[in-house]
């Protein structure tokens, strides 16, 4: 093994100061997803309009969501007349999870924890359950009840 002298720490101390962040975002400092909004709660309801996540408008699309009263959350379009509504951030990493449609799964950026669209994990190391809630599906958007 190499002796640590002087000359090798101030050559090498760079570099290991550099990794630091990128270790620290790994451990809950990254979002992952992105945020496509704010919605406004009332009454202890969320409404996401169409009109405002057009993603949410066909079977498969997802949003990421903020409400003003705190808290991110990830709502799916599961059906015609269906959606799932679930907190955005992973149980484990404190990451926002994003969505793959083709898998059907919440995947959490930060370690690879996956979850299924009821929020129950399918691959850790999280190892408890995303929160849900309850979504209802009209004409003009989805609803989901926070309080």
């Amino acid at each position: 093994m190499e002796e640590m002298t002087r000359r090798r720490f101030l050559v090498l101390a760079p570099v290991a100061l550099g990794a630091i962040p990128a270790v620290l975002n790994g451990c809950g400092g990254s979002s992952g997803s992105s945020v496509d909004g704010t919605v406004a709660v009332q009454n202890g309801q969320a409404t996401l309009s169409f009109s405002q996540f057009p993603k949410l408008g066909s079977v498969g699309g997802a949003a990421v969501i903020e409400v003003n009263s705190g808290g991110s959350y990830i709502v799916i379009r599961t059906g015609v007349s269906t959606a799932s509504a679930l907190s955005a951030v992973c149980t484990h990493a404190h990451c926002l999870v994003g969505y793959q449609a083709g898998d059907g799964k919440l995947i959490c950026p930060c370690h690879g924890s996956e979850y299924s669209t009821a929020g129950t994990v399918l691959r850790g190391p999280a190892i408890e359950s995303l929160a849900t809630f309850p979504a209802t599906v009209d004409a003009t958007g989805i609803t989901i009840k926070i309080a």
